[in-house]
């Protein structure tokens, strides 16, 4: 059944579904809010945001959770371990394609980053990979192209740590 992503405009992005009208959510749940909690409750966690290309959508995965580390005032004094109060000045890494957090354990790496799966991601250790919109219509048109995109996937299981949570989300 094809579907596509919805973003309701509420602060809460939530609607209703189904005959029992249940509250949901779109996938920004999962890979935006979810993870910024994560952060919050333990901030030497390591992330990658993992997307079947960066494009739009890959782009806006990690720009909602970078505007909301700067702009959410409430957050940074609940969590000031965690969240910088400029975090444009004072985290060692802030950009579209990475961000770092306060954190006591200070690796190389970046708290998120984000990855391609048609671009790949080498020597970084993650605890969390979020898998957001891998199966798209692009790369499921035929036998070749779900091979392909299932050699990808299995190309990313070299960027672990000690452990790792897989979280998979998306709308096809």
């Amino acid at each position: 059944v094809p579907t596509s992503c919805i973003m309701v405009d509420h602060p809460s992005h939530c609607y209703l579904v189904g005959y029992n009208f249940v509250p949901t959510h779109n996938t920004s749940f999962i890979t935006q809010s979810l993870t910024l909690w994560d952060l919050a409750d333990n901030p030497n966690l390591r992330f990658a945001i993992i997307t079947y290309k960066m494009d739009t959508i890959g782009d806006t995965f990690i720009s909602q959770i970078k505007n909301e580390c700067e702009d959410n005032d409430l957050m940074k004094a609940l969590f000031p371990d965690t969240f910088y109060e400029n975090p444009q000045k004072e985290a060692v890494t802030w950009s579209l394609d990475a961000l770092s957090m306060r954190r006591a354990l200070n690796p190389r790496e970046p708290s998120i980053t984000t990855a391609s799966l048609r671009a790949g991601l080498t020597s970084y250790h993650v605890h969390v990979r979020v898998w957001d919109d891998i199966v798209t219509e692009e790369n499921v048109r035929s036998s070749d192209m779900i091979d392909d995109t299932t050699r990808r996937v299995q190309n990313f299981a070299g960027i672990t740590s000690d452990f790792v949570v897989d979280r998979g989300t998306g709308t096809h």
